[in-house]
């Protein structure tokens, strides 16, 4: 969900000067090519990018570099430096950093939901209870939790200030139920919880709860679309999750959806916009919240629908679970933001 640019390269040195004339001051702290330098309007906070994830950070006009560590090996072409917090590098696996330096999750991405589906499933709430972590419970309506999967295209996916030439695209699928917790003033919460994330970018993969929210699995997808129709894969690479669907733009929901109507389905969805992802470590879960500029949805009428999750009775019992209902959003700008974790210790 990163960038990918290019640049010509040429080497950067810092050097310092004192009583004796110049000093080498590089490869101190590090000896590998630069292929880009940028301060900030202050003239003190600057940034050197280059080979092998090299990505140096200087508060004093640059006669003193610190390295700064990142998660992957990629080589760095560019950077921007926008002020004493907020940085931007591209290159192969472009990347973002914020906080005085230190790389962290993104503060927010921008860019446009070319197609998501939410294909929504109701459940005995006890089944879905069983798979909720401490602190969440289902969010019911008309007495059954809801849940399903979200497959998103996204295009034009970049950091909220910078161009739109540098954006990416993916396809993504998350499975997701609808909670609500207790925050830490007693109120009422309600958003989702994402027990798995895929994706086909290895960016998404290689990156995803380290560089921004939400560890990704790997996985093909193979999707097919006309103007009302639209057919859809996805397999993980690790075999463990598949999904597939045919489907047709509709007006209305399925006969015997638990939802009166496409309105109130729009509605209940509309509040989940802050998102919870299963993470490694076990101890906490990683937020992200959702902002669509305009809040719009058609009906997609299912000819089929599989989903290996869904229909694993080590899981979900027989006539513990049945599909509901489908929908679809297109061409709809959004924002992400990262949100504080959820913490489960």
């Amino acid at each position: 969900m990163l960038f990918v640019l290019f640049c010509s390269s040429s080497s950067v040195f810092s050097q310092k000067r004192n009583a004796l004339g110049w000093v080498w001051q590089n490869p101190l702290p590090q000896g590998n090519p630069l292929y880009s330098i940028h301060f900030a309007k202050d003239k003190e906070t600057g940034y050197a990018v280059g080979t092998d994830s090299t990505i140096l950070r200087t508060d004093d006009g640059g006669f003193g570099w610190l390295a700064q560590k990142l998660p992957i090996e990629t080589t760095i072409s560019s950077v921007f430096v926008k002020d004493k917090k907020n940085a931007v590098v591209v290159g192969a696996r472009g990347l973002i950093g914020r906080d005085l330096g230190v790389f962290m999750k993104i503060p927010t991405l921008q860019g446009i939901i070319k197609r998501r589906i939410l294909v929504n499933y109701c459940a005995e709430p006890s089944v879905i209870q069983k798979i909720l972590p401490k602190g969440f419970r289902p969010k019911l309506h008309e007495g059954k939790a809801i849940t399903g999967i979200c497959l998103i295209r996204l295009e034009h996916i970049r950091p909220k200030f910078t161009p739109a030439f540098i954006g990416v695209k993916s396809e993504n699928a998350a499975h997701r139920i609808a909670v609500l917790w207790e925050d830490e003033n007693g109120e009422t919460r309600e958003g989702v919880y994402i027990p798995r994330r895929d994706t086909d970018s290895f960016i998404n993969s290689t990156v995803g709860g380290k560089l921004f929210p939400g560890e990704h699995h790997r996985a093909n997808f193979e999707v097919t679309e006309s103007k009302n129709k639209i057919k859809f894969s996805m397999k993980s690479e690790d075999e463990t999750a598949s999904v597939k669907l045919a489907g047709t733009i509709s007006e209305n929901l399925p006969e015997n959806s638990v939802f009166s109507s496409l309105d109130e389905a729009s509605k209940f969805f509309e509040k989940g916009s802050l998102g919870y992802s299963v993470t490694k470590g076990g101890e906490d879960l990683d937020g992200i919240s959702l902002e669509i500029k305009e809040w719009k949805v058609e009906a997609l009428d299912l000819d089929f629908v599989e989903s290996s999750f869904y229909n694993d009775e080590a899981i979900f019992p027989k006539d513990s679970i049945k599909f509901d209902h489908a929908l679809l959003m297109q061409n709809i700008a959004h924002e992400w933001h990262s949100a504080r974790s959820f913490d489960l210790t």
